[in-house]
């Protein structure tokens, strides 16, 4: 009888994982295909009952020019997504005693800053004594006044020094030290506080270097070995399970041309705690799931608190410790919904050649994860390029309906009803991606002095 009821549950299971498959396929078909973002991609899906607690499932290639395949086992650099991971790490700490949300981040950090890099935190600022006000909270909250670094700079900067890392005191010490607020009054999306946050990790850690700390020991189960955090160096020396990584840039002379260029061969540090994670969809999606069952902390909910930003370039955008919502039913104006079944929470991250979202579904209890070894989309029939920029979050928003309706049995209504697909579905109110704003300045500039009406129809490809 023990035997016959195992067969049974093992071919449920395992029909459960078929019959997911089968609904996933087609989803990943037209994201790779040309009536899509003609993206490789990687997915998985993590759940309870799943055989094996997932699916994870791959298509089209880690180099596309070798015509190497994907494997599940491929790992995307995810930029943004560290984050969650580095917020993670600092609450382990504040749950253990250690620190606490209110402590003044210098006096945490200051000894390693003297150690590694002979200054302090009041240095580095030219003895502004705003800097001494910033807590713990208000950095994993991004409420911390802070700059971000200039992406554009720093892009430009990689690109001339092929051989050589971005570390975080090079962030620090070149970083614009103005304030967009005194510290705690306003939120606006910046990494240079996860770059602190690191810093707050190793010194607490007691490592002499700040690229001696140890972001694995914040992952206290012992199976993501799916996560690489990279250091010095450039992504090629993590080769073959590192996925080639594609970067979408537009050229404008002498003939409008989309440009893909292979950035494997650059630094892979990524701006370090904010955004070095190398993973699997697998490793990714199993993390949030097991974040928000309790398996890593004891009170993932504070990650949770959400409050919109004020400034910057993603003004009203929710954001919690590390975590931000994706609640694709929601209007502007109105507040996350945290109880619906169609709320996510997790994060977003983009490198120069890569990208990923992922997050949770606490209604059906799923975690989840789409990766792309592209910035963007990988299209060259589309009248706009910007509509590539919709890529990872139309992916992810298309496979959230999907798991809707698999895992609640077809009882809730997929929504939304239209993900978003080209960059206008982006842009009728806030936040307004500032790469998308450029990119359509510049077209309406063409198509005003120009008169050009199909500008896009030229690509170059890596060789």
């Amino acid at each position: 009888m023990m035997l016959f009821l195992f067969a049974v549950l093992s071919f449920c299971h395992a029909s459960i994982n078929e019959d997911l498959q089968k609904v996933l396929l087609p989803i990943m078909q037209k994201g790779n295909s040309e009536e899509g973002f003609n993206v490789s991609l990687s997915i998985s899906v993590v759940h309870d009952s799943l055989t094996n607690g997932a699916v994870n499932m791959v298509l089209g290639y880690s180099d596309i020019v070798a015509k190497t395949p994907l494997t599940t086992k491929s790992l995307f650099p995810v930029g943004s997504i560290t984050k969650s991971i580095t917020a993670t790490g600092i609450l382990e700490f504040v749950e253990a005693g250690v620190i606490k949300l209110d402590d003044q981040v210098h006096e945490i950090i200051d000894p390693l800053l003297k150690r590694d890099n002979g200054t302090s935190m009041l240095e580095i600022w030219n003895g502004d004594k705003t800097v001494l006000e910033i807590t713990v909270h208000q950095l994993l909250q991004m409420r911390a006044g802070l700059n971000d670094y200039i992406g554009k700079d720093m892009k430009e900067w990689t690109w001339s020094h092929p051989n050589e890392d971005f570390s975080p005191y090079d962030l620090l010490w070149t970083l614009n030290k103005t304030w967009l607020c005194k510290p705690g009054t306003c939120g606006a999306y910046t990494t240079t506080g996860f770059n602190i946050l690191g810093l707050v990790l190793a010194s607490i850690s007691n490592a002499t270097h700040w690229y001696d700390y140890n972001q694995h020991d914040i992952l206290r189960t012992s199976d993501f070995t799916e996560m690489l955090f990279a250091l010095k160096g450039p992504c090629t020396q993590y080769l073959p399970e590192m996925v080639h990584q594609y970067h979408f840039g537009l050229k404008w002379k002498p003939m409008p041309t989309i440009v893909f260029d292979d950035v494997i061969k650059y630094s892979c540090l990524n701006a370090w705690t904010g955004g070095n994670l190398a993973g699997s969809a697998h490793g990714v999606a199993k993390f949030y799931h097991d974040l928000f069952n309790k398996k890593i902390i004891q009170n993932p909910e504070i990650m949770t608190e959400y409050v919109p930003f004020t400034a910057g370039w993603m003004p009203n955008m929710p954001y919690g410790l590390g975590i931000m919502p994706f609640d694709f039913n929601k209007k502007n104006g109105q507040e996350v919904n945290k109880t619906a079944y169609w709320y996510l929470q997790g994060h977003g991250g983009e490198d120069w050649g890569s990208s990923g979202m992922a997050g949770h579904n606490p209604f059906f209890n799923y975690g989840m994860a789409v990766h792309l070894n592209s910035e963007f989309g990988m299209n060259c029939k589309r009248l706009n390029p910007a509509d590539n920029l919709a890529a990872s979050l139309n992916l992810l928003c298309e496979l959230n309906k999907a798991l809707i309706t698999f895992f609640g049995k077809g009882k809730y209504p997929a929504v939304p009803e239209k993900c978003p697909h080209r960059a206008s579905d982006l842009l009728p109110g806030p936040p307004k991606h500032p790469k998308i704003m450029e990119w359509i300045e510049k077209l309406e500039e063409m198509l005003e002095k120009d008169g050009i009406k199909n500008p896009f129809v030229h690509c170059e490809w890596p060789q």
